[in-house]
């Protein structure tokens, strides 16, 4: 099923299952909206040359690709919010983010409940459908006949940037805390690999707020870079998300299986993909019968 085909079954789908709630003019305009603002600020990046204002941001030092892998099961608000904080934090460092690739898990990876990459990867696409023009979902690592891990995923993806960016284009791996703190397990992680991808590429993690190691108290980003060797600290750049949250694909899950709503949590787009196909045990929300 193509892309527009899914999008047009969205629709048509939320219009009749959420007639109330989500008449399909109000769809369509929030679409058409979403649009309209995206376009408005690529095209005041492009004008800036990245610059939010003349005064406190220069002209770019770096080129950078980001690489966001993950199962993406479902995906979520707190996924798609991690290229805009990534955006943000670099762009005020001068620093030109050309593009996030979104690369999803293949069905080979050792994960309970991983649901089908051709459905992940259609919510993927129907989510960021708006952002398509430095947001992109790559089918690579999801195609393959085996599970890859993230270090051959950067390989595939450093060659192609170098073409469609030039030479003086760097990629780095987009991850969450949780991500980091499980990469400097050696029981999950081999550190030869980690190794490799911290001094080949890096690492930019997004963490928050909220997050505090249980017993210890510490943040946690003081937490990571006590267990992590020295010659990795300097790889990794730390942005904190200053707006809490506690979303999880595992939450979300939960929450479907027991027909609850998980609106303003995941996005429409993937949520009306997600009912179509009955996905996660999946039920009509309670509300609607109440």
């Amino acid at each position: 099923m193509s892309l527009f085909m899914g999008i047009n079954f969205m629709l048509i789908f939320i219009a009749n299952d959420y007639a109330d709630a989500f008449p399909r003019n109000k769809i369509e305009k929030s679409y058409a909206n979403a649009k309209h603002l995206r376009e408005f600020t690529d095209q005041l990046q492009r004008n800036d040359n990245t610059q939010l204002s003349s005064n406190t941001i220069s002209f770019p030092i770096r080129r950078l690709v980001l690489l966001l892998a993950g199962s993406f099961n479902p995906v979520t608000i707190g996924h798609l919010r991690m290229p805009e904080i990534a955006r943000d934090y670099y762009c005020l460092h001068s620093i030109q983010l050309l593009e996030v690739i979104i690369s999803p898990v293949n069905e080979f990876y050792n994960k309970t409940s991983l649901t089908p990459a051709t459905h992940r990867i259609e919510m993927l696409r129907a989510a960021i459908y708006n952002d398509n023009k430095w947001l992109s979902v790559d089918t690579w690592e999801a195609e393959q006949p085996f599970w890859t891990p993230v270090n051959l995923a950067l390989d595939h993806h450093y060659k192609i940037i170098k073409q469609k960016y030039g030479e003086d284009t760097e990629l780095r791996l987009l991850a969450g805390s949780d991500l980091v703190q499980e990469m400097l397990n050696p029981t999950k992680w081999s550190p030869k690999v980690i190794n490799y991808i911290m001094r080949t590429y890096g690492v930019t993690c997004i963490t928050r707020l909220s997050d505090t190691e249980v017993n210890r108290g510490d943040s946690i980003i003081e937490y990571i870079t006590k267990e992590m060797p020295n010659q990795w600290k300097q790889h990794v750049e730390f942005i904190v998300d200053t707006m809490t949250n506690d979303i999880s694909s595992t939450k979300v899950r939960a929450q479907l299986a027991e027909g609850y709503s998980v609106k303003y949590i995941v996005p429409d787009a993937a949520i009306a993909i997600i009912y179509y196909y009955g996905l996660y045990n999946s039920t009509a929300p309670i509300s609607l019968f109440t």
